[in-house]
């Protein structure tokens, strides 16, 4: 039953996804396996996903780049089982790193982006529809404003209204989304198992050099007894 939850949620995440991406050819990142490092890859329908396994963890994961509002990031969904004994904690701006390498780079042009915080992303849902809200509300008052009938200005502000409501709605149910699908901070105990996206928001360093598909990507994974640095490579989506 968990693993059927655990992939339905998959499944879900990456329709959401998906339609924050626009609709040309996408650039998949590709998880690299190594023996050494316990690191196995697998895909999909059509995602290509990484998978660890050790005596203390059980991690799958999924490196995206998605859109949020009309910000870009990078985004980790992972799913992390605790296999061990003991009890562990999981700090997402503490467990993760996003290390990005362009091509024929020196150790200084590397770039090393760490977690939002989800009530960083939320905020930018929120100035969106704060925007949304003002520039309906004002549009809605100036043609209320150039009616001479008096009705149909007054059904002019009730439609304005209406459509205030609707905006409303949509973007408490999109930040509702995110905020329920990001991963924080929580205790692992034995047997448990937790999933969700963790952001990683592009900065203003990353230049077309760092995002064509001869960059490299890694991931750094700090999770008491789990250290890894695992590595991707951009892909052509279908």
């Amino acid at each position: 039953m968990r693993a059927f939850i655990s992939m339905l949620f998959l499944i879900t995440s990456i329709v959401l996804l998906q339609s924050c991406i626009s609709h040309t050819r996408p650039i998949l990142y590709e998880p690299q396996e190594n023996n050494d490092l316990q690191v196995s890859n697998f895909y999909h329908k059509g995602q290509p996903l990484g998978y660890i396994e050790t005596e203390d963890y059980s991690l799958t994961f999924l490196l995206n780049s998605v859109k949020i509002s009309k910000s870009r990031f990078f985004s980790i969904w992972i799913d992390i089982k605790n296999n061990s004994e003991q009890k562990i904690l999981i700090i997402p701006q503490e467990s993760f790193q996003l290390v990005i390498v362009p091509p024929a780079s020196t150790e200084n042009e590397k770039i090393i982006l760490s977690p939002e915080l989800p009530s960083s992303v939320l905020s930018l849902i929120k100035k969106d529809k704060d925007s949304a809200l003002f520039l309906t509300a004002l549009s809605g008052i100036l043609q209320a404003a150039s009616y001479e009938s008096r009705y149909a200005a007054d059904a002019k502000i009730d439609a304005t209204t209406s459509e205030m409501g609707l905006i409303s709605e949509n973007y408490e149910f999109y930040g509702g989304s995110i905020d329920e699908g990001s991963l924080k901070k929580h205790t692992l105990f034995e047997s448990d198992n937790v999933s969700g996206f963790v952001y990683f928001k592009y900065t203003s360093a990353l230049s077309k050099r760092y995002l064509s598909k001869e960059v490299k990507y890694y991931l750094q994974i700090n999770i008491p007894g789990l250290e890894r640095l695992i590595q991707f490579i951009p892909v052509d989506g279908e």
